[in-house]
C-alpha cells in the first residue's frame, strides 16, 4: 500500500484523510472525517498544512489536496481565505510528491461514487445524456464541468460571473450590493457570506431591522418563522435555481446539474422547494430544453474529499 494523504481545503475548513489505496472508495469511509476550522493567523499555508499532514500520517509518499481557489502552475492564492500554498513548497517540507486540484474539480470527480443515498433528485430524466456540471454554494461558489463520456474534469471560476437579476426586487438588491462591492458576482449572493449579504440587502430595501449576523442565525430565524429570514431563504433558493439554469445552458449540461457545496445540506428544506426548479427551467425559448435536464442535490457528507480520494487513487 502506498501511504497517501488527501485533503479538502475549503474557505473555512480543512479536512484530511489517510487513504488506503488498496480499498474501494465509498462515501461511508469518509463520513467520520472531522473538519478543522482555519486558524486566523496563518497566511502562508505550506508550513501549517505540512504540520497537519505529518501529524496525521507521519511521512506520506504522496499528497493530493483539493483547494478552494484557482490552481495556477502549482500555486494557489485562496479566494475566500488569506492563505497561499504551493505544490513545491509543501513538497519540500514533506519530502514527497504533492499535487493540487481545484475543490470543485474534486467534487466533479466524485459523481461516479455517489449513490441514491447521496442524491436528492429535483428533476429526473432517465434518458438524459451529455455534459454534466457540479456547482453550488459553500464559503464560495464553485463550478466544474464533466464533458460527455470523458473522465476529465474542467475547472472553472463561474461563480465570479456577473449576477443577473430578473425581478425588480433583484435589480434593487443588485444596486445595493453594487454600492457596497462595485461589481456584483453570483458568489456575492450564492455563498455563506452571500446569504448574509442578501439578508442585509433585503433588510435595507424593505426598511426592516435585520438582527442576524451570520448565515447560521439566518437559517435558524427562518425556521422560527422570522419574515425577513424566510424571505432571504426563499430568494436564495430562487436565485440558485436561476444561476444553475444559466450555467446548464452555458455548458450544455444535458446530462445533469448537481448542486453541491457546504451549504446544500444545511439549506435543503428550502432548496427542495418548487421555486428553485421553476427558476431553473424558466429560460424563455429554452424552457423545454431545461425541462429535460436532470437536477440533483448532492447530500453526501464529504463529496470533495470523496472526489480527491478518487483522483489520488488514479494518480498513485
Amino acid at each position: 500500500m502506498k501511504q497517501v494523504v488527501v485533503g479538502d481545503i475549503g474557505g473555512t475548513n480543512v479536512r484530511l484523510f489517510a487513504l488506503d489505496t488498496s480499498l474501494p472508495i465509498i462515501p461511508e469511509v469518509l463520513s467520520e472525517v472531522i473538519a478543522h476550522q482555519h486558524p486566523t493567523d496563518v497566511v502562508v499555508g505550506d508550513d501549517y498544512m505540512a504540520a497537519c499532514v505529518q501529524q496525521l500520517a507521519g511521512q506520506p509518499e504522496f499528497v493530493v489536496l483539493a483547494i478552494a481557489g484557482a490552481v495556477n502552475h502549482g500555486q494557489v492564492q485562496m479566494t475566500n481565505c488569506s492563505w497561499s500554498l504551493s505544490e513545491q513548497g509543501l513538497s519540500e517540507r514533506l519530502g514527497c510528491d504533492v499535487r493540487f486540484v481545484n475543490d470543485f474539480a474534486a467534487q466533479g470527480s466524485s459523481l461516479e461514487l455517489l449513490g441514491d443515498k447521496e442524491l436528492v433528485t429535483l428533476q429526473a430524466n432517465p434518458q438524459a445524456a451529455g455534459n454534466r456540471i457540479v456547482t453550488g454554494p459553500g464559503t464560495g461558489l464553485g463550478l466544474c464541468a464533466r464533458p460527455h463520456n470523458q473522465l476529465v474534469t474542467l475547472e472553472t471560476e463561474a461563480g465570479h460571473a456577473q449576477f443577473a437579476p430578473v425581478t425588480e426586487e433583484e435589480w434593487q438588491i443588485g444596486n445595493i450590493l453594487s454600492a457596497r462591492f462595485g461589481r456584483v458576482s453570483w458568489e456575492r449572493i450564492l455563498s455563506g457570506p452571500g446569504l448574509l449579504n442578501l439578508y442585509q440587502a433585503l433588510a435595507r430595501l424593505h426598511a426592516q431591522p435585520g438582527h442576524c449576523e451570520s448565515p447560521a442565525q439566518i437559517t435558524a430565524s427562518a425556521l422560527d418563522g422570522d419574515s425577513l429570514a424566510l424571505r432571504t431563504m426563499v430568494l436564495f433558493s430562487e436565485l440558485l435555481g436561476s444561476y444553475a439554469g444559466d450555467m446548464a445552458l452555458v455548458h450544455g449540461a444535458t446530462g445533469g446539474v448537481y448542486l453541491s457545496g457546504g451549504l446544500v445540506s444545511h439549506l435543503r428544506p428550502w432548496l427542495e422547494h418548487d421555486r428553485l426548479l421553476q427558476r431553473f427551467v424558466n429560460k424563455g425559448r429554452f424552457t423545454s430544453y431545461l425541462q429535460q435536464v436532470p437536477l440533483h442535490l448532492v447530500i453526501a457528507e464529504q463529496p470533495g474529499l470523496l472526489g480527491v480520494a478518487q483522483i489520488a487513487k488514479t494518480w498513485s
